[in-house]
């Protein structure tokens, strides 16, 4: 159950964790974070009695889920795969899974002491 106006939880996108939402009371907004290698602005999608979301593991773009001015009753599945690393885009968290960690890295670019 979300409350009206909140998230479900932090933007986050997963490596190896496909996860499924259901909606069941209420409605929403699906947020889609850019991937943060090419850029872009965040896009955004109603969901209502009924919608069903697949956020599959590898997409590059964080998802949320916010609740509408009548809150949001939903399910979550996910397949909970140890070895998942997760990346938080507004904190610049990333979090090991298999070992318990959770830090920040800085984002550099591909060529970055390279030259």
């Amino acid at each position: 159950v979300v409350e009206p106006g909140k998230l479900m939880n932090p933007p986050h996108v997963h490596a190896a964790e496909e996860e499924i939402f259901v909606i069941l009371e209420g409605s929403g907004s699906l947020l889609l974070y850019p991937s943060a290698r090419a850029g872009g602005e965040i896009e955004e999608f109603p969901v209502q009695v009924g919608s069903t979301i697949a956020r599959p593991a590898g997409t590059q773009r964080a998802h949320a889920l916010r609740a509408g001015d009548d809150g949001l009753t939903l399910l979550a599945f996910g397949t909970r795969d140890p070895n998942d690393i997760v990346y938080y885009p507004r904190s610049g968290k990333i979090s090991f899974r298999g070992v318990g960690v959770i830090g920040r890295l800085v984002q550099v670019d591909y060529w970055d002491g390279e030259d």
